[in-house]
């Protein structure tokens, strides 16, 4: 049997399902012996997704969240595609200038940043950065007076994951904080928000704009002409919630065609990182163990909520189950004939390590294989070391030859960074 390579090309099929499970059957027929899990890592989903985002919301620029999922092959398709990055860290800045992306494409998307960070922003012309408190400024004030400042206002929303509580300024500071930024001589160009993680409402997004409007309008009477507006992450990024987000975007584009149109020099840009890469990781796992308690079937796999299955600790996780030989696929809401209650576990000795705790699932068996779908957020990102587990392999699909070469020179290059940084008693990240 030929071996089938790390980076396959791999023709586009009608069903987005089909070339995952036939290249997972291809990978595990010649691993049969195997249990390490792998991921099978789809850059035409990568594409689809950006040519999705550019129908629906053309005036937005993305500036892909890199703590999303760092892997430089992804970098590299976003790189390919003209993609701006949402940097938080120094060492997230220098993974993406590393790879030969200009600093003018990063924004540093972090309201608290160290000294030490704000100078190694300033010695790599990293000046695009958020803020939204008074001790930044004096921050940045001391260590980059020339950076180019966005206000995060506060949004408040009843979502999934809020991301008020820790950042934004509420609207009655906003004007405190651009009367300090003016006596500072700093320089503020925009605003911007994050309605929280996987937000499902227009309402919210219609309100941060005005937000944003409210707050403009408080700058020119300081003096200054903010021309850039930030609406952050938080959209959904998997297959099946096309429509959802469809109607976001749409009163998305209404509002800011209404408050800040284009013809009047306004910019607008965006922070999505489970959007682009949410479904565009699928993760294959071995069932290692198994038994039958108090009439549920507890399946073990050889993966773990310390390693690829972080989310499932926080609910709200849109995953998707598929046995590799059966042409179904599960969800927590399945059920039928046939199905049987079942929760997985990972495979760590830790009790809390729960996959699923109960979804409807067929018999399984040791040494099947299980595609678990949707892992391309926050899950390579989020990888321990307890228990010192193997880390899943990593396949490459694509039906673009340019793109794999882009990905296979960037994690080349990658590799090649990190045995120099090594060598020299460092660590290239």
């Amino acid at each position: 049997m030929e071996s089938v390579p790390q980076f396959a090309l791999w023709p586009t099929c009608n069903s987005s399902m089909d070339p995952i499970v036939t290249l997972s059957r291809k990978i595990t027929a010649e691993r049969s012996d195997a249990e390490t899990p792998f991921y099978i890592i789809d850059f035409d989903d990568l594409r689809y997704k950006i040519k999705l985002w550019n129908e629906v919301l053309p005036r937005v620029r993305p500036h892909y969240a890199v703590k999303c999922n760092a892997n430089v092959a992804i970098l590299s398709i976003f790189q390919q595609h003209g993609l701006g990055f949402d940097c938080a860290t120094r060492n997230e800045i220098n993974l993406v200038l590393s790879m030969g992306i200009s600093p003018n494409r990063i924004v540093y998307a972090h309201t608290v940043k160290s000294p030490s960070y704000l100078q190694y922003a300033k010695n790599n012309g990293v000046a695009r950065m958020t803020f939204d408190n008074s001790a930044e400024l004096d921050k940045i004030k001391q260590f980059y007076s020339e950076a180019e400042l966005i206000l995060r206002l506060k949004v408040i929303n009843t979502d999934r994951y809020k991301m008020s509580e820790k950042f934004g300024c509420l609207p009655e500071e906003a004007e405190k904080l651009l009367k300090k930024a003016r006596a500072l001589s700093l320089k503020v160009i925009g605003f911007s928000f994050h309605v929280g993680c996987q937000n499902q409402g227009s309402d919210v997004y219609r309100n941060a704009l005005r937000l944003c409007k409210q707050a403009e309008q408080e700058a020119i009477q300081l003096g200054y002409s903010p021309k850039l507006i930030d609406i952050g992450g938080g959209f959904e990024g998997f297959r099946g919630q096309e429509v959802n987000f469809r109607k976001i975007a749409e009163s998305i584009r209404k509002e800011s065609d209404l408050l800040f149109p284009s013809d009047a020099g306004y910019q607008l840009i965006s922070e999505p990182g489970t959007f682009f890469v949410g479904s565009a990781l699928t993760l294959i796992c071995r069932v290692v163990g198994k038994r039958n308690y108090k009439e549920i079937n507890h399946i073990y796999v050889s993966d773990s909520v310390y390693m690829s299955f972080l989310p499932a600790l926080y609910g709200d996780y849109y995953l998707r189950i598929q046995p590799m030989q059966s042409s179904t696929v599960y969800s927590e809401d399945s059920c039928g004939e046939g199905l049987v209650p079942t929760r997985i576990y990972g495979t760590t000795c830790d009790g809390v390590d729960i996959i699923v705790k109960q979804w409807n699932l067929p018999a399984l068996e040791i040494g099947e294989w299980l595609l678990f779908y949707n892992q391309g957020a926050y899950t390579e990102a989020i990888e321990t070391g307890f228990n010192m587990l193997e880390r899943p392999t990593r396949f490459y699909r694509s039906s673009s030859p340019t793109d794999l070469e882009a990905a296979r020179e960037a994690l080349t290059n990658h590799m090649k960074r990190e045995v120099e940084s090594r060598s020299l008693g460092g660590k290239y990240i």
